[in-house]
């Protein structure tokens, strides 16, 4: 009998849940016909519903043994022909140029990275290209519990975004933006002010963005100034 995956996490009765999946997949290995096509299929889509949970919601205890059942049953399906969404097949590529691998990430970094990418193939951002993401994500504290976020931006929004003048013009690097009200400061984005102008942007219409947390970073591409240049996040 498995449990529905909302009673999981509300009632804490993860860790008897997977002992009881861990034997049934025990025994689906061992055997093949309609036990193990079953097993496969109950398992699919609980793997399925775990990973639409919020799990930044959630206790840190609750989120572990969530991570832990989650990787049981992704191991149970490797090779035993989970079909897997475009989705899921962008979010596990851009995962294997991140971290290198799609084994053992944890479920609050793969939320993130499946938010992220939903956001960049909508917006068709680097060409609809995992490499060309994982550049843009590098800078992003994937660990962090509400490290992305998709909001709602409204016409006449002002962001400031910090351009690196001491390069020719077609190379400056100025990729990231924050609110000019009720942000945080250049220093928390991973950026050094040596050698960049704060340029400003207003929306001309309502638009939705990525906001992203910053990762802590030692940045030594600025040109300006003494390296490394450190920079902290803050919320």
């Amino acid at each position: 009998m498995i449990p529905y995956v909302g009673d999981i996490a509300k009632l804490g009765k993860i860790s008897r849940c997977t002992t009881s999946l861990q034997k049934t997949i025990r025994l689906a290995r061992k055997r093949d016909g309609q036990f193990r096509v079953v097993v496969k299929a109950l398992t699919g889509r609980i793997l399925a519903a775990i990973r639409k949970i919020p799990v930044d919601k959630l206790p840190q205890p609750i989120r572990n043994s969530l991570d832990k059942l989650e990787k049981i049953i992704a191991h149970f399906h490797i090779g035993n022909g989970l079909r897997l969404s475009r989705m899921e097949k962008l979010t596990n590529e851009t995962l294997r140029h991140i971290f290198r691998s799609t084994k053992n990430i944890g479920m609050l970094p793969r939320k993130n990275i499946k938010t992220i990418v939903e956001f960049f193939t909508q917006h068709k951002v680097g060409d609809g290209q995992p490499t060309k993401w994982a550049e843009l994500i590098k800078g992003i504290d994937l660990h962090a519990v509400d490290a992305v976020e998709v909001i709602p931006m409204r016409s006449d929004e002002v962001f400031r975004q910090y351009i690196e003048v001491a390069r020719p013009a077609n190379r400056r690097v100025g990729r990231w933006m924050r609110r000019t009200r009720g942000a945080v400061s250049h220093r928390s984005l991973g950026l050094y002010e040596a050698g960049r102008e704060p340029h400003l942007y207003r929306l001309k219409s309502n638009v939705k963005m990525l906001k992203s947390k910053a990762a802590c970073a030692a940045d030594h591409w600025t040109v300006g100034g003494n390296k490394p240049h450190k920079a902290v996040t803050r919320d």
